[in-house]
Parts: structure tokens; C-alpha cells; sequence
């Protein structure tokens, strides 16, 4: 089970003589967002319980038609091959959920009480659902990073630690890179799983600080009143339960009954960590009546409840604009090219008016009347069709460049301690001629001096409107695979496109995704007390303009730009709230005030890019009528919440970091729009603890 245009991860079970010829790829073949065939071609991981099974992803980005897989040997000829239908006759065989759903796994429950958890399929409207997927063989889990990004959210239970020896240390890095690429993670354990959260555990990175062992708790007001339960956790059969006693370090509690943290949230780098200190898998938890609220509000954000409520209001309303979707609207403004012109109906209509004219009665008049010549209509006419198909020739080409155009807009993330980097970048790229081309991504080695990975391909469009993922499908012509390759070079993944097919004249979308550690980490020293204080200096060989800095529900905006190593003290900014800053709230008199409501038509790619890095700050669905669900991890509203003791410096550079070639000719001088915005994510000393936190 998967969504449409997210990497999914796939598994292949090989027969023992086959297993033994050294397979080391896969091919996938598939269909991509604007329903090109595309193959997906990514080099095998082995699992190391069984030698037999092949780990690899794949994207997908039509629900119709088949996959075809393919094992490669190290010649990269098709050693074995599978083909399998989407649907067969009316039932679908391979369960595809739409790219807005939310998909959430869980892993690590125990036997009984997958019953007494929320359901499987929850409907949200429009297509949508919320869907929980039980991940029962931890021996499958994928040893990819990408291939967890088809998750919105992922539920450990390290209740037994019987139940994951069959887990493999590369699957456990893989969603630890994944949760710190904006991954959200929650984590619970019981009396019998606490080795797995300790020294050399399977789980020991992800433990919010020191488990100091097990504790009793004897009251459960606070999870009761957090859950808005009507039913007490704890009564009279059972008056007090086990739970972990965790001393957190350098985390936030968000819940404590006495002085026992019930739940703990920590950032893991652009990530969220939640730590539950009770097993929600196991009785007194599993069988209250407040645990399916308590599982939503862990796997979707305790600000579900308001998303919820604005999916209702617009539950069945179809978007004129063709998209119900933020990523939507980020495309429109993309495949606008200032140097793109069309030659109006107008024009045309002149055009033809001017030729029928000119052939008909002045050439009769002057060949006839005049000149007395009428055989010379046959030299005419020639001359006129002629003349008038050299001027539309060139008045089309005059409309639009004879190279390629680069639209793009790119999201780059910083952790300010380490040093980590992150990016994402959407791209659209206009070709005058009908061709194929090699497209790959170069990344500013002073973002990525060491790089994890690099991942290009093509970019969908969420919903059902004209080309989108879920549109009816198009009428296929024969034509061969363009491939998404990803070479293994060390430790580092790199994809490449190959062969692909450009329209003449039209624009083409892509998406990047990148991961890596900058030169140097950030300096900075921030402290909160009554407002927020301290120094920031600028990392970057550029200059960073219109920078904010956000912290809890405040903002502090810089006039003026942070040249390349400048320290800028924050009494310099000017504070502000900051759900006010992002929706534009304007006072219209003492009395009142009123925000900017949002326009979906609106085509500004940075106003659009700071609603994808701030869509809940903002209000979320209620502020914007559009989902932020095809790629949520965009989003990072939560790292500066109370009590983290984070902030976040939102600014943009002046020029791109991440530049497309195609071919082996660079585009860096090809660019007609280009976007690039930093989000710097830094520590502060908070007062209560006088550490950073």
C-alpha cells in the first residue's frame, strides 16, 4: 500500500538459484504525474535475515495500468520478471491511496491490541482518508530512508523488546534519517522494553533523555483533562500502572502528572520526536475510551482537531483553480515564463482577415483590373501563402525563447549545532525543442560539503483537476521509458533522469530532495526570558534578506539584509506576533484588526513558499481552504513551539544553491524566476533550565 507521487518502498522474494547470480538492481516500470512511462531503477539492499529478499522503491504516479519489475544482474540484464496489475476488472489489486491521504505506520504493537486502536481507513472527503498501517514483519521494514517518505507518521511501540529482534539495525537508521529529514515519530515502552531504549538499543537514539527505570503512576488527571476524556485512565480495579520514569535532557514535557513526564516532544534535528511514557498497547491505556483520541493527536499533531474541522466545512467542494492543494498552487506560478509568450486569438483572426483579403479582392483587382494580367495569380498566391506563413513562423518564434528556461523554488533547511542541511527544490524547465535529455541536480558544496544523499525525478499534481495524478487518463502513445537512476557512490545516493522526453515548447516539472552537512555549524547565542535575546551570525558566502526569526508565538523582523558573516544582535528586530506576520494581520482600528485572507490564485512563489514552510502557524485549512498533506514535511510550524527551546531564522538567499544541468550543459545562466528560502533552526537557553535545550 502506497500514495501516488511519494517514494514507496518495495520488497522481492527471489528463488535460491537466482538469489545466488548476484542481483544488484531493480528496475520498476511505471507510469509518472503526467502519465509518461517512467522506470525507476535503484541498486538492491539485501535483508539480513533472509538473503532471499531484495529491498528497493519506486514512485508512481498514475493508479492505472501495471507495474513491471525487473532483477538485474551486476551486467544490469533482467534476471527475473514480474508483472502486476493495478486492477483487475474493478478490484484493485495493489491498494493505492491518493497523494493527499495521510498514511500512518505502526510498528511493534502487540498481538490483541490492534483491535482496540483506531480503525484502518478513516474517509476525510474528496478522495482522502486516513489510513493506519500495521507493520507486523519488522524483518520487511525498508532499509531506505526515502522510501518511509510515503509516511506522514510512524507509531513505535517498544513494549517488547521479544518483538523486534527481527528489526535490522540499516531499517532503524533509515527512519531515524527519515525523522530528521521532517519526519514525525512517536515513541512509547513498557517495564519489558526498556533495554531497547538504553546503551546500544535498537531505540536508544530516539529516547528523549535518561530512563531511569520503571515508576508507578497512580493518577492520570492530566492525560484525562489533555485528552478531554469523560472516562478516568485509573479507578478503582486498578488504582495505579507501570510506566517508564524518563529524566528528559535537552526535550520539552508537554504532560506531567507530578513529577512524573507522562509525554515528551523533542526536536531530532527537522523532525519532531514525541515520547509517551506509558505503553499505549497495553491495558489500563488500550482498553480507555480516550486512547483513539490520544493515537490521532500523537500521529497527526494535537492541531489535527482544527484540520479536521476545516476538511469538514470544505468536504465535496471542488476547486475551480483544479487544485485543493498548497503544492498546487506552488506549480501555477512555476510554469509561468516571463519570456513565454502566446499569440493571441486576436492577432490570429487579423492575420487570416489580412490573407483572405489579399488573395481575394485586391489580388483580383490588381491582377485583372489593373495590371490585366489575370495568369498571374498563379505567381501571386504563391507569393501571399508564402509571405504569410514566413511572418506567423516568425511571430510564434518571437513569442517564445529558442532556449531552455528555469523556473524554480527551493526550501533549504540548517541546523544550526550540527551543521545538517536539508533541502528541497521544485523545479520547472522549459525547452523549445522536442528532445531527450539527461537532467541531474549539482548542489552548493557550501550547504552540502558532505553529502548523505540526492534524490531527482519528476514532480505530480495532487487531485483530479486536468493533468493531475488522479485525472481520468490521457490517450497513450507507444513510446519508451525515460529512467530515474540512483547510483550508490560510497555512502552517498544520487538520482539522475535519463532519456527524458521533452514537448516542443512546453515546461516540464521536477523535484530535488537533498541531504547533507554544511561546512561549518551556526553561530549563535540566544537566551528567552521575558523576550527573546542574544546574537545570530550569517553562514552563508551570501547575504540573507528579508529574515524573521521565530520563536514560540513571537517574531522578530530584521529591516535590513544579514550580510555573508554578519552578527546581528535580535533588540535590533522588531517584534511582532507571529501568526500575525505570515497571515498579514492589519489593524484597521483601535478596536479592529483583520488578516489578509489568502489568495489562491495568488502566483507570489515567495508569499506561497511561506505558507509552505508556516501552513499551521497561519491556521492551517481554516486560513487557506487548501490542504498541506502531498508533502507535509514541508511544514515545520511545530519546531518553535513553547518549551522546545528552538527557534527558527526564516530568510532568503539571492541566489539558487541547487542548479539543473541537462545534458552536461549547466542552466545556472538560464534562469527566468528563482526562489531560494533558508530556515536556520537554532538552539536557545530557556530559564527554567539554564542549559540548551
Amino acid at each position: 500500500e502506497f500514495r501516488l507521487g511519494e517514494w514507496a518502498p518495495i520488497v522481492v522474494e527471489l528463488p535460491a538459484e537466482l538469489a545466488n547470480q548476484n542481483p544488484t538492481h531493480l528496475r520498476v516500470y511505471g507510469r509518472d504525474g503526467d502519465d509518461r512511462p517512467v522506470c525507476d531503477e535503484v541498486a538492491v539492499q539485501r535483508s539480513p535475515v533472509s538473503p532471499n529478499r531484495l529491498f528497493g522503491r519506486f514512485r508512481l504516479g498514475r493508479a492505472q495500468g501495471e507495474l513491471v519489475v525487473e532483477v538485474l544482474d551486476d551486467q544490469r540484464t533482467a534476471m527475473a520478471r514480474k508483472v502486476v496489475p493495478l486492477v483487475s476488472g474493478n478490484e484493485a489489486l495493489t491498494k493505492i491511496w491518493s497523494p493527499t491521504s495521510k498514511l500512518i505506520g505502526l510498528i511493534g504493537i502487540q498481538p490483541g491490541a490492534r483491535e482496540k486502536l483506531p480503525t484502518r481507513q478513516k474517509d476525510l472527503g474528496d478522495g482522502d482518508s486516513i489510513v493506519y498501517l500495521y507493520l507486523d514483519d519488522l524483518s520487511l521494514l525498508p532499509q531506505d530512508p526515502l522510501a518511509y517518505r510515503n509516511l506522514d507518521g510512524l507509531l513505535i511501540s517498544a513494549t517488547n523488546a521479544e518483538t523486534w529482534r527481527e528489526a535490522s539495525p540499516a531499517a532503524a537508521d533509515a527512519w531515524q534519517q527519515w525523522l530528521a529529514s521532517g519526519g514525525r515519530v512517536c515513541l512509547w515502552s513498557g517495564v519489558d522494553g526498556l533495554d531497547l531504549l538504553r546503551g546500544d538499543g535498537l531505540l536508544a537514539p530516539l529516547c528523549p533523555g535518561l530512563v531511569v527505570g520503571p515508576g508507578e503512576l497512580s493518577n492520570s488527571a492530566k492525560l484525562e483533562f489533555f485528552v478531554n476524556a469523560k472516562v478516568p485512565l485509573l479507578n478503582a480495579g486498578m488504582s495505579k500502572t507501570s510506566i517508564v520514569k524518563l529524566q528528559p535532557q535537552q526535550a520539552s514535557v508537554i504532560l506531567q502528572q507530578d513529577d512524573l513526564p507522562l509525554l515528551v516532544r523533542k526536536p531530532f534535528q527537522f523532525g519532531m520526536l514525541t515520547f509517551l511514557t506509558i505503553p499505549l498497547d497495553r491495558s489500563p491505556l488500550i482498553d480507555w475510551p480516550g486512547s483513539s483520541t490520544l493515537v490521532e493527536q500523537l500521529a497527526l499533531g494535537v492541531k489535527w482537531g482544527d484540520e479536521r474541522s476545516a476538511a469538514e466545512m470544505t468536504k465535496g467542494q471542488v476547486s475551480h483553480m483544479g487544485y485543493r492543494d498548497l503544492i498546487g498552487q506552488m506549480r501555477s506560478p512555476l510554469e509561468q515564463f516571463s519570456q513565454v509568450g502566446f499569440v493571441n486569438f486576436t492577432t490570429v483572426a487579423l492575420l487570416i482577415t489580412l490573407f483572405v483579403v489579399l488573395v481575394g479582392p485586391i489580388d483580383y483587382l490588381l491582377m485583372r483590373r489593373w495590371l490585366k494580367r489575370p495568369h498571374w495569380t498563379w505567381i501571386s498566391f504563391p507569393f501571399w501563402a508564402a509571405t504569410f506563413s514566413l511572418l506567423a513562423w516568425w511571430i510564434s518564434t518571437r513569442a517564445k525563447p529558442n532556449d531552455f528556461q528555469v523556473n524554480q523554488l527551493e526550501i533549504i533547511n540548517v541546523e544550526g549545532q550540527t551543521g545538517a542541511t536539508e533541502g528541497i527544490v521544485w523545479s520547472s524547465i522549459y525547452s523549445p525543442q522536442s528532445s531527450q535529455q539527461a537532467i541531474s541536480a549539482e548542489i552548493n558544496g557550501e550547504l552540502a560539503a558532505k553529502r548523505n544523499w540526492v534524490s531527482t525525478t519528476w514532480l505530480g499534481q495532487p487531485g483530479d483537476g486536468f493533468g493531475a495524478m488522479q485525472s481520468p487518463p490521457t490517450i497513450r502513445t507507444p513510446s519508451s521509458a525515460y529512467r530515474v537512476v540512483a547510483d550508490e557512490v560510497g555512502q552517498i545516493s544520487s538520482n539522475r533522469i535519463e532519456g527524458f522526453p521533452f514537448p516542443v515548447s512546453s515546461a516540464v516539472a521536477f523535484q530535488t530532495h537533498w541531504s547533507g552537512k554544511a561546512a561549518q555549524a551556526v553561530r549563535s547565542r540566544l537566551k528567552s526570558g521575558q523576550i527573546l535575546t542574544g546574537t545570530i551570525t550569517n553562514p552563508f558566502g551570501q547575504r540573507l534578506v528579508n529574515c524573521r526569526l521565530l520563536f514560540e508565538a513571537g517574531a522578530y523582523v530584521f529591516d535590513k539584509p544579514i550580510e555573508a558573516g554578519e552578527t546581528v544582535d535580535v533588540v535590533e528586530a522588531k517584534r511582532r506576533l507571529g501568526k500575525s506576520l505570515i497571515t498579514r494581520r492589519i489593524r484597521k482600528s483601535a478596536e479592529q484588526a483583520q488578516n489578509d485572507p489568502w489568495d489562491p490564485t495568488d502566483t507570489d512563489m515567495r508569499r506561497i513558499a511561506e505558507m509552505l514552510m508556516l501552513h499551521d502557524l497561519a491556521g492551517g485549512q481554516g486560513y487557506t481552504n487548501l490542504t498541506h498533506r502531498y508533502l507535509p514535511q514541508v511544514d515545520t510550524s511545530g519546531a518553535f513551539e513553547v518549551g522546545l527551546g528552538q527557534a527558527v531564522l526564516v530568510g532568503e538567499l539571492e541566489q539558487p544553491t541547487t542548479i539543473f544541468k541537462v545534458g552536461e550543459r549547466s542552466l545556472r545562466d538560464r534562469y527566468d524566476r528563482k526562489v531560494t528560502m533558508v530556515r536556520v533552526f537554532l538552539p536557545v537557553e530557556l530559564p527554567s533550565r539554564g542549559t540548551p535545550q
